[in-house]
């Protein structure tokens, strides 16, 4: 009867066609698909035609139909290569039709299954045990089974059923759609520090829900932690390794990537895995993201385990600078070698980045969604002989025309009269003489051999040029509160590095000079330091011109380059106060730094021109301000590039303006790229917007949406001060909200940081 029934699947007459020369299935093959209820008599006699085109005028073989099934989607490669195994491979395990091989290891296997066509994916392990070992084995599983299903995490998959099968036993789990990290990692290398954060934080937070349950996961590793389309990185196979003998030697029958976490405790001892086991194997998963290499890279797995008993796993910010201080904190404490220290670091890490967010998530989605673009393909390059003889002549025009433009006596004394990159000029007008007719103002002292100035009386001091090939340091002498009073020129420095502590520098509001200086500071350093100083603006901008807008410090580097350290600009203990713009920066890309900063008025706090820009703020207070930042992109060609990372701080912004403001003729095109921001507990006030776009030519200001930006540990709603906004920082200290915060303290500024000078009233000359 079977011959009958398949010959009569596949022999419906066709027209102009011998059907005769079609030869159905073998006997074999045919009762294999429908023990394995792959396909029925409909399956074969749709696939007859694609049989008849691939055999031409072959006999169809067995092999013929199973290529026909699987390229019209009846059966799978994995089940094509099990129908053609010699002998016949199970195409089932108990009830479950195998769809695909997920793994292998030298005593196990791992499948895609389902229950009948219809039923949910579901993973297959099949782990196989001696004889006498197997029923402890079954208890052990049944035990992890039952304790599973009290824990529900988001990034935990826990086996769901097992069974007992001969010398193997069967562990059932759901099924992650989704990538491992090993392919990711090889396909595209290492993972941006923001997407390794929102990873840890959801692995970590993972792993301490199923620690607290007394469920271990055992076999953390690049190829057992998946990433979902949603963003969300899931544990699998958790706690199957606990099934599994417990003594790892360079004889245990592990893949290559298993010996990158193993504790050293766990090393040639016979131990079973722990949670500190667990913590150790997470750091060295997330340090080799970072890295883009595990952290001992050798394909031997006798030198993997002796460098993980012998040495300590090097900070990952060695080989990934850009990595968040939060996260190499994390990673430093789980790779720690004592065990007892590892959970106190997941415990910090958690408290201060808070649980997983949707931003988190977001993040993630994004970076998993690249992968499901194409990489373009790159044309093949031309040959360079082609050009070579047009570039040679090319250049040496080029050249000529630089030698003859350099010759010119103009140009040469406007090169000679710029200072070199860390040397004065030869001819420097006398340290501390002002550019101003203020005879009533003291001098500013000349710098000493080290480079140090100490101001020994209140003044005021008058501006001054002050040019130091080093590190130059303004600094008060103890117990004095010295000022700087700027009238039609403005402080001049040029150094490497600068630092100023416990100075005020403000704008003379009594002088009658017909014009002001429209910036009170003018610096050349790499590095500037303020410690404890004061910058009062005043609102002398009311005497200027709108379009010409006072500057507090204009800063510019000594050069374009951008070395390694790179420029960067830290307020720290400062008052800020008055009307126009605080700091500008010119030139470079920079970090600016504020750490327990009180800014007070309507000014800006921070205008840029050149990307990309990172902000760093803890503990700042804005009351009533301008705009945070202020970008002018007034190039086309140039693009936003501004991350901010705010810690603890309070944004009270005017709402005339937006606590990011990008100035530019046209409205920006804004990428995922082009702005982040990072931190917790920082608060913004209910009528405060983050980001608007502000047209250069008719100044009209518009608001740009932020939902596809990574937003990060900022809060809207009411906060309220204990005081008034004055230049006293005690009355500008937050003392109620109803925004949620992660600590006790309440966000801004401390009034410990701020010493005396900065809390005495400012008493204008007569």
């Amino acid at each position: 009867m079977l011959p009958t029934l398949v010959e009569c699947a596949i022999t419906t007459a066709v027209p102009g066609k011998d059907a005769s020369v079609l030869e159905p299935p073998s006997e074999l093959l045919w009762q294999r698909l429908r023990e394995g209820a792959l396909c029925g008599p409909g399956d074969l006699r749709r696939a007859r035609r694609l049989v008849r085109k691939l055999a031409r005028d072959l006999p169809a073989f067995d092999t013929v139909w199973i290529d026909a099934l699987v390229q019209s989607g009846r059966i799978t490669p994995y089940q094509a290569r099990l129908l053609e195994s010699d002998p016949a491979a199970p195409l089932r395990r108990g009830d479950f039709l195998l769809h695909d091989e997920l793994g292998r290891g030298a005593r196990s296997q791992t499948w895609l299954v389902r229950r009948g066509r219809g039923g949910p994916w579901l993973v297959l392990k099949r782990l196989q045990f001696p004889p006498e070992q197997l029923a402890h084995a079954l208890q052990q599983a049944q035990t992890l089974v039952a304790l599973a299903r009290q824990v529900r995490h988001p990034a935990l998959v826990f086996p769901c059923d097992c069974a007992a099968e001969e010398d193997a036993l069967l562990i059932v789990s759901p099924f992650v759609n989704g990538l491992p990290l090993s392919e990711l990692l090889v396909r595209r290398g290492r993972f941006p520090g923001d997407v390794v954060s929102a990873i840890a934080q959801q692995l970590a937070s993972g792993l301490s829900a199923g620690h607290s349950a007394g469920l271990i996961h055992g076999a953390i590793r690049r190829s057992h932690v998946r990433v979902n389309g949603n963003g969300q990185a899931v544990f699998v196979e958790t706690g199957c390794q606990s099934l599994c003998p417990s003594d790892i030697t360079v004889h245990a029958p592990l893949a290559l990537e298993a010996y990158d976490g193993i504790a050293p405790e766990l090393i040639g001892v016979g131990r079973t895995v722990t949670a500190a086991s667990d913590w150790y194997a997470l750091g060295c998963l997330l340090w080799e993201l970072l890295a883009g290499r595990p952290p001992f890279p050798t394909a031997d797995p006798l030198a993997k385990l002796a460098a993980h008993q012998s040495h300590t796993v090097d900070d990952v910010r060695e080989r990934a600078p850009d990595t968040p201080e939060p996260l190499a904190r994390l990673i430093r404490g789980l790779t720690q070698r004592e065990p007892e220290q590892r959970r106190a670091a997941a415990d910090i890490f958690l408290e201060q980045m808070g649980p997983p967010s949707r931003c988190g998530l977001r993040t993630v989605a994004r970076f998993r969604q690249a992968f499901d673009a194409a990489v373009p393909h790159l044309r093949t390059a031309q040959r360079a002989e082609r050009w070579f003889w047009p570039t040679v002549w090319g250049t040496g025009c080029l050249f000529a025309a630089i030698i003859l433009y350099l010759s010119d006596a103009r140009v040469q004394s406007v090169l000679l009269a710029l200072p070199a990159r860390w040397t004065p000029p030869a001819a420097l007008p006398p340290a501390g003489d002002p550019l101003s007719t203020s005879a009533d103002l003291a001098p500013l002292p000349a710098p000493s051999p080290e480079g140090t100035i100490v101001l020994t009386s209140r003044g005021p001091y008058a501006a001054a040029t002050i040019r130091f090939p080093g590190t130059l340091l303004i600094r008060a002498a103890e117990g004095v509160c010295p000022e700087i009073l700027i009238r039609d020129q403005p402080l001049r420095i040029a150094a490497e590095q600068w630092k100023c502590e416990g100075v005020r520098l403000r704008c003379d509001r009594l002088f009658r000079g017909a014009t002001p200086a429209p910036t009170l500071v003018d610096v050349v350093a790499q590095r500037v330091t303020w410690q404890g100083c004061a910058l009062d603006l005043g609102d002398r901008g009311r005497r200027f011109p709108a379009d010409r807008e006072v500057v507090g410090v204009h800063w510019r580097t000594p050069s374009a380059e951008i070395t390694t350290s790179g420029p960067r600009w830290e307020w720290r203990n400062c008052l800020l106060s008055g009307t126009g713009t605080m700091l500008h920066v010119e030139r470079t890309a920079a970090q600016v730094r504020a750490n327990n900063v009180l800014h007070l008025g309507p000014a800006v706090f921070l205008s840029c021109a050149a990307m990309p820009l990172d902000i760093e703020l803890d503990r700042v207070t804005f009351r009533n301000s301008g705009p945070v930042v202020r970008c002018l992109l007034e190039d086309p060609t140039q693009h936003l590039r501004l991350r901010v990372s705010a810690e603890r701080s309070v944004l009270q912004v005017s709402p005339r303006h937006s606590v990011v403001e990008v100035v530019a003729p046209t409205q920006p095109m804004l990428t995922e790229e082009a702005f982040a921001w990072r931190g917790d507990d920082t608060w913004l006030t209910a009528n405060g917007t983050l980001l608007s776009w502000v047209n250069s030519a008719t100044h009209d200001r518009r608001e740009l949406p932020t939902d596809f930006f990574m937003l990060e540990g900022l809060a809207v709603g009411d906060v309220r001060f204990s005081g008034l906004p004055t230049q006293d920082p005690a009355a500008s200290v937050a003392v109620a909200g109803d925004m949620p915060r992660h600590t006790t303290d309440w966000p801004g500024i401390t009034t410990e940081g701020f010493g005396p000078c900065l809390t005495a009233p400012i008493t204008p000359r007569d």
